[in-house]
């Protein structure tokens, strides 16, 4: 998260932005810090387009800036302005700049009950790619593959698998290597227990917790030589 002075310098940006028809996105550390990304942001990045330029030292006039100096690259102007103490790092990239050139799906985040327009953290990580700042690029694909991971973990999904006697047992869960180890330690379903845990066999992705219930019922309906033909479909 952010702090109370970053969060009222935002809200600040948001409404001077309302009614502007300017196309802007948070960006940089304080939009990774806010999408979950554990990073200490040093000051507020936003990015807009170059041909906006003049209208927005219009309407931050009032705000103490440093001098506008073009990047080495080529591909934008950058200037800090200070808004409540915080700085705010101004980004007005020409249309080849990094950002405009990898802009995917851009998000908005509720703030203190204002819509905040933001890049998304793919957009991001391909930003810094463009520029070179490996690091952090890198920071930001660990977090993405670690929330796949998370969301796999929480998939619901119905499973079938094969006792030491030969039968079948069906259940549900949103974690299979967890419950393949109860089944194992002898922790998990009482039938299991009683006939011992051999091995799984199939897996089937289910949309949430009810609809796998439902495909673990309809599934211990059908006889034997059957069930095994619905991992398949």
């Amino acid at each position: 998260m952010i702090s109370k002075e970053y969060t009222e310098a935002i809200e600040i940006i948001v409404k001077r932005f309302h009614n502007s028809n300017i196309e802007w996105y948070l960006a940089g550390k304080t939009n990774l810090a806010l999408q979950g990304i554990d990073i200490i942001p040093s000051q507020v990045g936003i990015v807009i387009h170059y041909e906006d330029l003049d209208k927005f030292l219009d309407i931050f006039s009032e705000f103490k800036k440093t001098e506008i100096e073009e990047l080495v690259n080529g591909e934008a102007k950058e200037f800090i302005m200070t808004i409540s103490n915080v700085s705010i790092l101004v980004c007005a990239e020409y249309l080849h700049g990094a950002y405009w050139v990898v802009n995917k799906s851009p998000i908005k985040i509720e703030i203190a009950n204002l819509e905040i327009p933001c890049f998304s953290l793919e957009s991001e990580r391909e930003a810094y790619t463009k520029i070179g700042l490996s690091e952090k690029a890198r920071i930001i694909y660990d977090f993405l593959e670690k929330e796949k991971e998370q969301m796999v973990e929480k998939a619901w999904c119905v499973y079938i698998l094969e006792c030491l006697d030969g039968s079948y047992y069906t259940g549900v869960t949103n974690d299979v290597e967890k419950r393949m180890k109860a089944h194992k330690s002898k922790k998990g379903s009482k039938y299991v227990m009683r006939h011992g845990f051999s091995h799984l066999i199939a897996t089937k992705p289910c949309k949430d917790k009810s609809d796998a219930c439902k495909a673990e019922y309809w599934i211990k309906q059908l006889p034997r030589s059957e069930k095994l033909n619905t991992f398949k479909e």
